[in-house]
C-alpha cells in the first residue's frame, strides 16, 4: 500500500484504492487471528490486485497522453503524410506500453521509452509538415526548395572548413558530412588520451608546488626561530 500510495494511486483510481484498502485491512486481521491459510489465499489475490492498479496508474500517467497525441495526429491523417515514420512511433509507443504492463514499477526504463515516443512523435510531425509542404509546392517552386536545402548543407560545409560540394548531389553531400563530422570526433577520441596525460602531469605538478610551499614555511619558521635566537643571545651579551 505504501507504493500505491507513492504514485497517487488514489488519485488516479480513487474506487479501486480505496477497494484494496479494504482488501489490505482484512488480510491484516488474517494474519493477526493466525489463520495462516486463509491470509495466504488472501495476501495472492490482494497482490494480483495490487499489480493491476500499479499497471493502471502507470497508464494513465504515462501512455494515456501518448495514446491521446497519436489519435490527433490520425485525425489530420498524419500517418498518411508520414506512413514509415508513423510506424516507428506507433512501435516505440508500443514497447512503452509493454514495459508498463509487465514491469510497472520500472519507472527510470518506462521514462526514457516514453522519452523516445515522444522523440518519434516530433519527428512525425517534422516529416508530415516536409510532406504537405512539399505537395503544396508549384512546379516552379520546387528549385527553389532545393536550393533552400542545398544552401543549409553548404553553410554547415563551411563551418567545418569543407571544400565546396556545389558540383556534388545533396545526398552525396549529406554523406561526406556525415563522414567529415565522423573523423571529427574520432580525432576527438584519440586525443583524450593525451589531455589525460596532462592532466596528471598538471595534478603532480600541483602536488609538487604544494610541497614546496610547505618547505617554504617550515623555513621561513626555521629563519624565525634562529633569528629570534640570536637576538636572545645579543641580548644577554649585553
Amino acid at each position: 500500500m505504501k507504493y500505491l500510495g507513492s504514485i497517487d494511486a488514489a488519485e488516479h483510481s480513487a474506487s479501486k484504492y480505496r477497494s484494496l484498502k479494504k482488501k489490505y485491512v482484512y488480510l491484516f486481521r488474517e494474519v493477526e487471528a493466525g489463520d495462516i491459510n486463509d491470509a495466504t489465499k488472501l495476501q495472492s489475490k490482494f497482490l494480483v490486485y495490487a499489480q493491476k492498479l500499479e499497471v493502471e496508474v502507470a497508464t494513465k500517467v504515462y501512455i494515456e497522453p501518448l495514446e491521446a497525441s497519436v489519435k490527433a495526429l490520425k485525425r489530420k491523417r498524419t500517418d498518411d503524410k508520414a506512413p514509415a515514420s508513423f510506424l516507428q512511433l506507433e512501435a516505440a509507443l508500443e514497447m512503452a506500453s509493454y514495459v508498463v504492463k509487465s514491469t510497472p514499477r520500472d519507472v527510470e526504463r518506462i521514462k526514457a521509452l516514453v522519452a523516445k515516443s515522444t522523440e518519434e512523435m516530433s519527428h512525425v510531425k517534422n516529416v508530415a509538415a516536409e510532406v504537405r509542404t512539399l505537395q503544396s509546392l508549384e512546379d516552379e517552386e520546387f528549385e527553389a526548395y532545393v536550393l533552400s536545402i542545398e544552401d543549409t548543407l553548404q553553410q554547415i560545409a563551411a563551418a567545418l572548413d569543407a571544400e565546396n560540394m556545389r558540383s556534388l548531389t545533396i545526398s552525396e553531400v549529406g554523406l561526406n558530412l556525415a563522414s567529415m563530422a565522423n573523423d571529427l570526433r574520432t580525432a576527438g577520441s584519440d586525443t583524450q588520451p593525451l589531455i589525460d596525460d596532462l592532466k596528471e602531469q598538471l595534478a603532480d605538478a600541483k602536488g609538487m608546488n604544494d610541497k614546496l610551499n610547505l618547505e617554504v614555511l617550515k623555513l621561513n619558521d626555521e629563519l624565525e626561530s634562529l633569528s629570534q635566537g640570536a637576538n636572545t643571545i645579543a641580548q644577554t651579551l649585553n
